[in-house]
This record gives structure tokens, C-alpha cells and sequence, in this order.
């Protein structure tokens, strides 16, 4: 029988990890700051945070990667409300800057969509876990066939 690790990581330790680390780039801070700020929250250490993120996670984060590095390029090329160029009066002046601040934001609004990669790998680990049991089943049935077959072998040589 296969027995689960006590330090096996968790999906919500995975997502926890993914979302941290993506947070991190998009903020334009290190990956390295995102381990250590993880690994305190799961009582781990940053190495073991590193490893699992490299190893395990990365490749199913690519998308996720880009669009939290595209956000944070266009988050530092936005100009800022006060850099707005100013007309008349007061009032216009701050009701346009505002909408053109939100439209911006509108057209760059983009939502990471984790959902579906997270459900796909747990999904895919209880397929496997599935497969094996499906497997051990089947070696069982083919066990006691084997040993019906001797059982009525037995009786009939007797």
C-alpha cells in the first residue's frame, strides 16, 4: 500500500505558492522574496518553495507568467492621473483624467484564470490514483480466478 508523505504538498499549498509567486512578478518584486513570504506562511523553507515552484509548478503557470509580466509593464507605462495633461477648469480637468484612467484600466483588465489548471491537475492525480486502484482490482480478480480454478481442480481430483 502506498502511503501519502507528511510534508506531500497540498493543492492549497500549490495554489498559495502559484499565486504568491505570480503576485511577486506582476509587482515587478523577485521570485526568491515570493518563497521566503510562502515558506514562512507554510512553515517550510524558502529552498523547499523554490524547488516545488521550479519543479512542479512552473509549466503549468506559463500563461499565467506572461500575463502577470505583461500587467506589470503596463502598469509602470500608465501614466499616472496627476500626469493627466490639465485643460480649463478644475472640475473637467479631473473628470476627464478620471475616465481616461478607467478606460485604460478597462482595456487592460485581465483576469489570470487558474481555476481550470488547478481542477485539471487534481483531476488528473485522482484519475491516477483511480487507475491504480482499478488495477489492483483487476490483479485481485484475476488472483482469485486462479484460485477458484485450483479449488475446483482439487475437488475433482478427489
Amino acid at each position: 500500500m502506498k502511503s501519502t508523505r507528511q510534508d506531500a504538498w497540498t493543492d492549497k499549498e500549490d495554489v498559495l505558492l502559484a499565486n504568491t509567486v505570480l503576485d511577486y512578478i506582476q509587482e515587478g518584486k523577485t521570485q526568491l522574496d515570493a518563497f521566503r513570504d510562502v515558506a514562512v506562511k507554510l512553515n517550510r523553507t524558502g529552498a523547499a518553495c523554490g524547488f516545488r515552484w521550479n519543479a512542479s509548478l512552473r509549466q503549468y503557470y506559463q500563461t499565467d507568467i506572461e500575463i502577470a509580466k505583461q500587467n506589470r509593464k503596463q502598469q509602470s507605462a500608465e501614466p499616472t492621473p496627476e500626469a493627466a495633461p490639465k485643460k480649463a477648469g478644475k472640475d473637467s480637468v479631473s473628470l476627464e483624467a478620471a475616465i481616461d484612467l478607467l478606460e485604460k484600466v478597462k482595456q487592460n483588465f485581465h483576469v489570470p484564470n487558474k481555476q481550470p489548471d488547478e481542477e485539471l491537475r487534481t483531476l488528473q492525480i485522482e484519475n491516477a490514483k483511480l487507475k491504480d486502484q482499478l488495477k489492483r482490482y483487476q490483479d485481485a480478480c484475476i488472483e482469485m480466478e486462479k484460485l477458484c480454478r485450483w479449488v475446483i481442480e482439487e475437488a475433482e481430483t478427489k
